[in-house]
Protein backbone atom coordinates (compact mmCIF):
# COMPACT_ATOMS: atom_id res chain seq x y z
CA UNK A 1 0.00 0.00 0.00
CA UNK A 2 2.79 2.40 0.93
CA UNK A 3 4.52 1.59 -2.36
CA UNK A 4 1.40 2.62 -4.31
CA UNK A 5 1.27 5.96 -2.46
CA UNK A 6 4.96 6.65 -3.18
CA UNK A 7 4.51 5.65 -6.82
CA UNK A 8 1.46 7.96 -7.14
CA UNK A 9 3.41 10.87 -5.64
CA UNK A 10 6.32 10.18 -7.97
CA UNK A 11 4.02 10.18 -11.03
CA UNK A 12 2.39 13.43 -9.87
CA UNK A 13 5.81 15.08 -9.40
CA UNK A 14 6.99 13.92 -12.83
CA UNK A 15 3.87 15.34 -14.48
CA UNK A 16 4.34 18.64 -12.62
CA UNK A 17 7.99 18.80 -13.73
CA UNK A 18 7.07 18.08 -17.36
CA UNK A 19 4.39 20.80 -17.32
CA UNK A 20 6.86 23.29 -15.87
CA UNK A 21 9.46 22.38 -18.51
CA UNK A 22 6.86 22.97 -21.23
CA UNK A 23 6.03 26.39 -19.76
CA UNK A 24 9.71 27.33 -19.62
CA UNK A 25 10.26 26.24 -23.23
CA UNK A 26 7.21 28.22 -24.34
CA UNK A 27 8.38 31.30 -22.42
CA UNK A 28 11.85 31.08 -24.01
CA UNK A 29 10.24 30.58 -27.43
CA UNK A 30 8.05 33.67 -26.94
CA UNK A 31 11.02 35.75 -25.77
CA UNK A 32 13.11 34.75 -28.78
CA UNK A 33 10.22 35.59 -31.17
CA UNK A 34 9.89 39.07 -29.68
CA UNK A 35 13.67 39.61 -29.80
CA UNK A 36 13.60 38.67 -33.50
CA UNK A 37 10.90 41.27 -34.14
CA UNK A 38 8.08 38.77 -34.50
CA UNK A 39 4.75 38.99 -32.74
CA UNK A 40 4.29 36.80 -29.68
CA UNK A 41 1.50 34.24 -29.54
CA UNK A 42 -1.38 35.94 -27.71
CA UNK A 43 -4.59 33.95 -28.01
CA UNK A 44 -8.00 35.61 -28.21
CA UNK A 45 -10.53 34.78 -25.52
CA UNK A 46 -13.56 32.59 -26.25
CA UNK A 47 -15.77 35.61 -25.62
CA UNK A 48 -13.97 37.67 -28.28
CA UNK A 49 -14.01 34.76 -30.74
CA UNK A 50 -17.75 34.37 -30.21
CA UNK A 51 -18.27 38.03 -31.10
CA UNK A 52 -16.11 37.69 -34.22
CA UNK A 53 -18.18 34.74 -35.45
CA UNK A 54 -21.42 36.56 -34.75
CA UNK A 55 -20.35 39.68 -36.64
CA UNK A 56 -18.76 38.26 -39.80
CA UNK A 57 -21.80 36.28 -40.99
CA UNK A 58 -20.23 33.19 -42.52
CA UNK A 59 -21.90 31.43 -45.47
CA UNK A 60 -21.36 28.01 -47.05
CA UNK A 61 -19.22 29.56 -49.80
CA UNK A 62 -17.14 31.74 -47.46
CA UNK A 63 -13.35 31.57 -47.62
CA UNK A 64 -11.89 32.70 -44.31
CA UNK A 65 -8.24 33.60 -43.76
CA UNK A 66 -6.78 33.97 -40.27
CA UNK A 67 -3.54 35.94 -40.56
CA UNK A 68 -1.25 34.80 -37.76
CA UNK A 69 -3.63 32.01 -36.76
CA UNK A 70 -1.69 30.90 -33.68
CA UNK A 71 -3.22 27.66 -32.40
CA UNK A 72 -6.16 27.87 -34.87
CA UNK A 73 -8.81 28.41 -32.21
CA UNK A 74 -10.63 31.08 -34.25
CA UNK A 75 -10.74 28.90 -37.37
CA UNK A 76 -12.00 25.89 -35.42
CA UNK A 77 -14.79 27.90 -33.80
CA UNK A 78 -15.76 29.35 -37.20
CA UNK A 79 -15.76 25.80 -38.62
CA UNK A 80 -18.14 24.68 -35.87
CA UNK A 81 -20.54 27.48 -36.87
CA UNK A 82 -20.22 26.96 -40.64
CA UNK A 83 -18.59 23.61 -41.52
CA UNK A 84 -19.10 23.98 -45.29
CA UNK A 85 -16.94 27.10 -45.61
CA UNK A 86 -13.20 26.92 -46.38
CA UNK A 87 -10.66 28.10 -43.82
CA UNK A 88 -7.00 29.01 -44.25
CA UNK A 89 -4.77 29.80 -41.32
CA UNK A 90 -1.40 31.39 -41.93
CA UNK A 91 1.17 31.09 -39.17
CA UNK A 92 4.86 31.91 -39.35
CA UNK A 93 5.87 30.49 -35.97
CA UNK A 94 6.87 26.83 -35.85
CA UNK A 95 5.39 25.92 -32.45
CA UNK A 96 1.96 27.54 -33.01
CA UNK A 97 1.89 25.96 -36.51
CA UNK A 98 2.40 22.48 -35.01
CA UNK A 99 -0.20 23.09 -32.30
CA UNK A 100 -2.68 24.49 -34.87
CA UNK A 101 -2.39 21.43 -37.10
CA UNK A 102 -2.85 19.11 -34.13
CA UNK A 103 -5.95 21.00 -32.95
CA UNK A 104 -7.44 20.99 -36.47
CA UNK A 105 -6.84 17.24 -36.70
CA UNK A 106 -8.34 16.74 -33.22
CA UNK A 107 -11.44 18.76 -34.25
CA UNK A 108 -11.87 16.53 -37.31
CA UNK A 109 -11.65 19.54 -39.62
CA UNK A 110 -8.64 18.67 -41.83
CA UNK A 111 -10.78 18.78 -44.99
CA UNK A 112 -12.07 22.30 -44.31
CA UNK A 113 -9.20 23.98 -42.44
CA UNK A 114 -5.73 24.27 -43.96
CA UNK A 115 -2.86 25.68 -41.91
CA UNK A 116 0.08 27.09 -43.85
CA UNK A 117 3.46 27.89 -42.35
CA UNK A 118 4.46 30.99 -44.25
CA UNK A 119 4.59 34.77 -44.25
CA UNK A 120 1.13 36.18 -44.99
CA UNK A 121 2.73 39.12 -46.80
CA UNK A 122 3.88 36.59 -49.42
CA UNK A 123 0.56 34.75 -49.61
CA UNK A 124 -2.13 35.54 -52.18
CA UNK A 125 -5.26 36.64 -50.28
CA UNK A 126 -7.44 37.40 -53.32
CA UNK A 127 -9.80 34.46 -52.72
CA UNK A 128 -10.74 35.63 -49.21
CA UNK A 129 -14.30 36.61 -48.46
CA UNK A 130 -13.44 37.11 -44.78
CA UNK A 131 -10.20 37.86 -42.96
CA UNK A 132 -9.55 37.76 -39.24
CA UNK A 133 -6.61 39.57 -37.65
CA UNK A 134 -5.26 40.18 -34.17
CA UNK A 135 -2.05 41.93 -35.17
CA UNK A 136 0.10 44.77 -33.87
CA UNK A 137 -0.49 48.28 -35.31
CA UNK A 138 2.82 48.26 -37.20
CA UNK A 139 1.83 45.06 -38.97
CA UNK A 140 -1.66 46.39 -39.70
CA UNK A 141 -0.10 49.48 -41.35
CA UNK A 142 2.11 47.33 -43.57
CA UNK A 143 -0.78 44.98 -44.41
CA UNK A 144 -3.32 47.56 -45.62
CA UNK A 145 -1.79 48.22 -49.10
CA UNK A 146 -1.64 44.47 -49.75
CA UNK A 147 -5.28 44.02 -48.75
CA UNK A 148 -6.46 46.98 -50.83
CA UNK A 149 -4.63 45.56 -53.84
CA UNK A 150 -5.67 41.91 -53.50
CA UNK A 151 -9.09 41.70 -51.86
CA UNK A 152 -12.21 41.63 -53.97
CA UNK A 153 -14.95 44.20 -53.33
CA UNK A 154 -17.12 43.25 -50.39
CA UNK A 155 -14.48 41.24 -48.50
CA UNK A 156 -14.89 41.64 -44.74
CA UNK A 157 -12.03 41.98 -42.26
CA UNK A 158 -12.51 41.62 -38.50
CA UNK A 159 -9.65 43.02 -36.42
CA UNK A 160 -9.40 42.59 -32.68
CA UNK A 161 -8.04 45.60 -30.77
CA UNK A 162 -6.12 47.31 -33.59
CA UNK A 163 -7.22 49.59 -36.43
CA UNK A 164 -5.89 50.67 -39.78
CA UNK A 165 -4.95 54.35 -39.28
CA UNK A 166 -5.49 55.12 -42.99
CA UNK A 167 -8.85 53.32 -43.40
CA UNK A 168 -12.17 53.93 -41.71
CA UNK A 169 -13.85 50.97 -40.11
CA UNK A 170 -17.44 50.15 -40.94
CA UNK A 171 -18.32 49.15 -37.40
CA UNK A 172 -16.75 49.17 -33.94
CA UNK A 173 -17.94 46.58 -31.46
CA UNK A 174 -17.10 46.97 -27.80
CA UNK A 175 -16.29 43.68 -26.13
CA UNK A 176 -16.77 43.63 -22.40
CA UNK A 177 -13.53 41.96 -21.38
CA UNK A 178 -13.45 38.84 -19.27
CA UNK A 179 -10.92 38.59 -16.45
CA UNK A 180 -7.36 39.07 -17.71
CA UNK A 181 -8.65 39.75 -21.24
CA UNK A 182 -6.89 42.58 -23.04
CA UNK A 183 -9.31 42.68 -25.97
CA UNK A 184 -11.74 45.55 -25.58
CA UNK A 185 -12.92 46.23 -29.15
CA UNK A 186 -13.34 44.67 -32.55
CA UNK A 187 -13.30 46.62 -35.81
CA UNK A 188 -15.10 45.51 -38.97
CA UNK A 189 -13.80 46.71 -42.34
CA UNK A 190 -15.26 46.18 -45.78
CA UNK A 191 -13.02 46.35 -48.84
Amino acid sequence: MLLIVYFSILIFLLIAIIINIIYVIFYIYQTIRVMLGQAPFVPASQKAIGRVIKEIDLKENSIVFDLGCGDSRVLIECYKKQPKARYIGIEKGFLPFIIANFKVWKAGAKKSIKIKRCDFFKENLSSATHIYTYLYPEVMNKLLPKLEKELRPGAVLASLSFVFPQKSYEKKIDILPAKRDVIKSMFIYRF
